[in-house]
């Protein structure tokens, strides 16, 4: 009895070279107990390795995260600043346009 051609689709031939591909990778994994009993796919030094990066990348998170808040905090210092500059300098505008409407008014009046 004879068989019907099967056709595959792209699809099909896809995922069937991916399960080639993952039954390789997994040849390559060696699974361990370390001394608590946990099991690794990962061997001790490579795990204790990640470990430490992960440590170091969470204190490097923090360090910028505390720069961060510094920075903010110092930008609010200076824009509570920056208002107060503006409005003195809004007031000595003030003072030199009151300075000079009195030469104004006193040339005047020597004038009359």
């Amino acid at each position: 009895c004879a068989r019907p051609a099967q056709r595959v689709s792209e699809t099909q031939r896809g995922e069937r070279r991916q399960h080639r591909t993952m039954g390789s990778e997994l040849r390559d994994v060696t699974v361990s107990f370390d001394n608590e009993a946990n099991i690794r796919v990962l061997d001790a030094d490579k795990f204790e390795r990640t470990r430490e990066l992960r440590d170091e990348c969470s204190g490097f998170s923090d360090k910028v995260n505390d720069f961060t808040e510094a920075v903010q905090t110092f930008v609010q210092v200076l824009d509570t600043q920056a208002k107060v500059i503006e409005q003195e300098k809004l007031k000595a505008i003030g003072q030199r346009n009151l300075v000079d409407a009195e030469i104004e008014t006193r040339k005047q009046k020597k004038n009359q």
